[in-house]
């Protein structure tokens, strides 16, 4: 399928363990009136990846391994290793965020068969498969041709007719294309993307010849004009992005400064007229990726910039931050027709750090201070 996404654009153990336990399941996540997902970047679970050891190398100094998933191993008193490709893994993680209130995760998509995706493989093999749902973010610079769509769109529509598949305004499988290279796409597809209109088309048209409802398509893109002339032009739905507007930072900035210019971020949305589903941003931190940049952070020299980051919140201070675009979808029903937000993120742990994912403590118990935080929030609505 489509090909990686841009990072820089987009501004063995188990919980069966017996000190270790998961929270139960407690009710299927169908009668949510709102559609709460967290994003998904899966190098944990891509093993000997060389895209995995950059991650493992980033978050192994003892300032930041605390940012990493629960279930890291010190292997020595410099380095962790972790390794999330295990099916009793993606099972507890199912469960941590079902007791959350999360009803789903949108996978940034690679292809069914890459390394990256092995998360999303170990979720469909899971005897709780469907008890969080997933969607698919596509990167536009991996779109391939009309011809190489064309040939993957049943493939789409089995995803989107899986019982587990996040769906939208009653039965419309939800899809998120992100704009991650803007010249790219513009040059294969027409200015502001208008040649990819006959593919979402092809689609839809598919879609309703197999009973499903029409996709609610969604384009990522930092600008929100740009979003929406987009999302006009390829008769897309509505406009988000992989993560909010981070504000422009020379020193450690506290959070609070982050949350604000998030929130006029949704408003600057909204003032296009296109209609939203706001992005939360639990953190803003790449400091990890800065001391020991692995290959795919391009851009940075070792070292560099290390003053330079938002400071992390409070678990309180970031389950407000969800709280009002929960409020924001609330308050405005017909800029947010779909119901539904989604937060930055569930594992983004070296890049934006206090992921909703449980981090990694030396006692070895998982620690789950922002997700049940959040979950308060998520489950109250």
């Amino acid at each position: 399928m489509t090909g990686s996404l841009s990072r820089r654009k987009l501004l063995g153990a188990s919980l069966s363990l017996p000190f270790l336990t998961t929270p139960p399941l407690t009710s299927a996540r169908a009668s949510a009136t709102l559609a709460s997902g967290a994003i998904r970047w899966d190098a944990w679970d891509a093993t000997g990846t060389t895209i995995e050891q950059g991650v493992d190398k980033s978050l192994s100094p003892p300032d930041f391994r605390g940012r990493a998933p629960w279930y890291a191993k010190l292997t020595s008193p410099t380095t962790i290793e972790i390794d999330g490709d295990h099916q009793s893994l993606l099972d507890d993680e199912i469960k941590f965020a079902m007791a959350a209130g999360l009803n789903y995760w949108a996978y940034v998509w690679y292809g069914p068969a890459d390394p990256m995706q092995e998360a999303w493989r170990l979720h469909q093999a899971s005897a709780y498969a469907n008890d969080v749902n997933w969607c698919m973010i596509l990167g536009a610079s991996g779109l391939g041709t009309e011809e190489s769509f064309s040939r993957l769109i049943p493939t789409y529509i089995r995803y989107f007719g899986q019982k587990n598949y996040q769906k939208v305004e009653g039965q419309r499988p939800l899809l998120y294309i992100s704009m991650d290279n803007l010249t790219a796409f513009f040059k294969k597809w027409g200015s502001y993307g208008i040649l990819f209109r006959t593919v979402i088309t092809e689609l839809r048209q598919s879609c309703l010849s197999a009973g499903l409802g029409r996709p609610y398509i969604v384009i990522m893109e930092g600008e929100p004009v740009m979003a929406s002339r987009v999302m006009a032009e390829i008769d897309a739905d509505a406009i988000s992005n992989y993560m909010g507007r981070v504000p422009p930072h020379s020193h450690p900035t506290p959070f609070s400064v982050l949350d604000q210019s998030v929130r006029t971020y949704w408003n600057e949305m909204a003032a296009t007229g296109a209609p939203v589903i706001p992005v939360c941003t639990t953190g803003w931190d790449t400091r990890p990726l800065k001391l020991n940049p692995p290959a795919f952070a391009r851009g940075y020299v070792a070292g560099v910039g290390m003053n330079e980051y938002i400071q992390p919140g409070s678990p309180h201070e970031i389950a407000s931050h969800v709280q009002a675009a929960v409020n924001f979808v609330h308050n405005n029903p017909r800029v947010c027709p779909a119901k539904a937000i989604i937060i930055y993120s569930w594992n983004e742990c070296a890049e934006g750090g206090s992921a909703l994912v449980p981090s990694y403590t030396v006692a070895g118990r998982p620690n789950v201070s922002i997700l049940d935080a959040v979950g308060d929030v998520l489950k109250a609505n």
